[in-house]
């Protein structure tokens, strides 16, 4: 993904890709976003900052791209960037729950064999 954001054409096109799917608020937007642009199991190789042997997603340049989309979406909330840290609390929260979700999908998968 890093790679195909390097150029500009791939990297406004799914900056209006991710601005499209919209929702109610910046979080629940960042959480479609997330949920569009990744699996629980590949989610779970991230964290935000890269701890614990983990990749760090702040540094990644899909971040970058969630970022412009939310504001593309819901402008700068009370002024610029102070929408930031919604959207930042809910990546964190979003990576932190993957291994759940993936744990959730699993059994219910098992269960329904």
């Amino acid at each position: 993904m890093e790679t195909l954001l390097d150029t500009e054409e791939n990297y406004n096109y799914y900056r209006t890709r991710l601005a499209s799917i919209g929702g109610e608020n910046q979080r629940s937007c960042v959480m479609s976003m997330l949920k569009f642009l990744l699996s629980n199991k590949l989610a779970t190789y991230f964290n935000w900052a890269g701890r614990k042997n983990k990749i760090a997603f702040k540094n990644k340049k899909i971040m970058n791209v969630i970022y412009e989309s939310a504001r593309l979406v819901f402008g700068e909330i009370n002024g610029p960037y102070t929408g930031d840290k919604i959207i930042e609390n809910a990546v964190k929260d979003w990576l932190k729950l993957a291994s759940n979700r993936l744990s959730y999908y699993d059994s219910k998968k098992t269960n329904c064999s």
